[in-house]
């Protein structure tokens, strides 16, 4: 009988060396865990920084950057070419102000140029108008603005690496004489073109993205242009025009085109927070339109003092003096269907 209960029972002094053998177990399954849970994160952040790297070796890769020298006729460059020593990583990192100042020019937004669209070299001179006035507070506005980027380190290179970001968009049309090459018709930066002749730089970057050159004559260019959305067919004080008077009235050059002083008052407008930005065609001018008959501007004739036509167009200084009175008309709810109407709050 005791040998029996001696064999039923485990003596005392192994029950707890059980205990401790659990504990132990437990232990160890905890520390297994928290080691496979370490080579996860591990794994995953190689995995992160692998990536990382691959995309920052991507961005970095150096550009190339056209000559120096005087620019040539017409010819294709590289879209993506730019001075050395500049990174895409710099060039990403503007993109934000890059896209504002692109839009500032623009009286056309709806216009994109894609990535895969050729460069064309051109001298600023060859590219003909498709409107007939610019704001000229505005085009002294934005030739401050490419002075800036001209005087920052790397001067011409600083310039032309920008000048490759904005290029003016063209269109191709038949050619005006016999063996003369389809002339290029920019379509929207009137103002960055016009600002680049009056601080003298004579050649700028275009891209052509469509081509009328295989249309018959003139009078179906102009007609398919309007058609399209690719004319702003008004004078310089927002009078209409047929396009059939565009050949007859267009000059050939930025040179020609004339001072509305209302566009220069809508661009400033806007960016004083009176609309917001907006993809409709010739917005800007839509908007100078309605200050036109509501904003009075400090205008000098130019037939005034002699040697000018009475009630040839007038001059004004600086329109930035009215930004405010234009501001409550911007606000006011008869613009309401204008584009990018923005309500006065309260």
């Amino acid at each position: 009988m005791p040998a029996r209960a001696t064999a039923r029972t485990p003596p005392r002094s192994t029950r707890p060396v059980g205990r401790r053998g659990a504990v132990v177990a437990v232990l160890v399954s905890l520390h297994v865990l928290l080691l496979l849970l370490l080579l996860h994160a591990t794994s995953s952040a190689a995995r992160a920084a692998s990536s990382s790297a691959s995309a920052s070796d991507s961005a970095t890769a150096p550009l190339r950057t056209p000559s120096s020298a005087a620019m040539p006729p017409p010819e294709e460059c590289d879209a993506a070419a730019a001075p050395p020593g500049v990174a895409r990583a710099q060039a990403q990192s503007s993109a934000a102000t890059d896209a504002e100042e692109r839009y500032e020019g623009l009286d056309n937004p709806s216009i994109v140029v894609s990535a895969e669209t050729p460069l064309l070299r051109v001298p600023v001179l060859s590219l003909r108008p498709t409107q007939l006035a610019v704001g000229r507070y505005s085009v002294g506005l934005k030739a401050e603005k490419v002075a800036r980027k001209r005087a920052r380190g790397g001067a011409e290179e600083a310039l032309d690496d920008w000048l490759r970001r904005h290029p003016i968009p063209c269109v191709r049309g038949p050619p005006l004489g016999a063996g003369e090459a389809p002339p290029l018709y920019m379509i929207d930066h009137h103002h960055l073109a016009a600002a680049l002749h009056s601080l003298g730089i004579e050649d700028c970057y275009a891209a052509a993205v469509r081509d009328y050159s295989a249309l018959s004559d003139q009078d179906a260019f102009w007609a398919a242009m309007q058609r399209d959305g690719c004319l702003w067919p008004h004078d310089e004080r927002g009078a209409p025009l047929a396009w059939e008077e565009l050949p007859r009235l267009m000059p050939p050059s930025v040179v020609g085109l004339r001072d509305d002083p209302y566009r220069s008052l809508a661009g400033i407008v806007r960016r004083a927070g009176g609309y917001e930005k907006s993809a409709t065609p010739y917005a800007e001018f839509v908007w100078a339109n309605h200050f036109r008959t509501r904003v009075p501007l400090p205008a000098r004739d130019e037939g005034e003092g002699g040697g000018g036509e009475a009630g040839a167009p007038v001059v004004v200084d600086d329109v930035s003096k009215c930004v405010d009175e234009a501001l409550v008309h911007a606000y006011h709810p008869d613009a309401e269907g204008l584009p990018g109407f923005t309500p006065a709050e309260g």
